[in-house]
């Protein structure tokens, strides 16, 4: 996995603080449940995704990591996890789509296909062929 040159404007991420704070709230986190990621868990067919994307705004670096949701759209354990240090960064965007590369590099070989064979569309991956997706949900964390 190649993390990509990235960098958050703390300014950015100010501005987005807001509009992403309601999603905490659908990952179960307005309940205080947070799951740290645990690796190499391998995720059951027919999940939900979770991107977790935690940016310091003191450090200015970010985190991003890849969870298998339980069907109450809770965090049940970490499948992969990605570091950009503040000196990569650039906007909000560009760590989520980071963190989508992340998704797809992670599912791409336990689907057998190559990560160009992948799309993402709205929430969701699916291969070229159609056969497999998995619906994703992002949240951001600031602090």
């Amino acid at each position: 996995m190649s993390a990509q040159s990235l960098l958050v404007s703390r300014r950015a991420a100010l501005g987005s603080a807001a509009s992403l704070g309601g999603l905490a709230f659908l990952a179960g986190r307005a309940h205080g449940e947070t799951a740290p990621p645990q690796p190499d868990v391998a995720p059951a067919a027919g999940t939900v995704l979770g991107l977790w994307s935690r940016i310091g705004l003191s450090s200015g670096d970010a985190t991003v990591s890849l969870l298998e949701l339980d069907t109450q759209a809770r965090p049940r354990g970490g499948l992969a996890e990605l570091r950009i240090p503040a000196a990569r960064l650039s906007s909000i965007d560009a760590v989520h789509r980071a963190g989508h590369a992340l998704a797809v590099g992670y599912l791409a070989p336990r689907w057998g296909v190559a990560e160009s064979q992948c799309r993402i569309a709205g929430s969701v991956i699916t291969d070229r062929s159609g056969t497999r997706e998995a619906r994703l949900l992002q949240w951001t964390d600031f602090g």
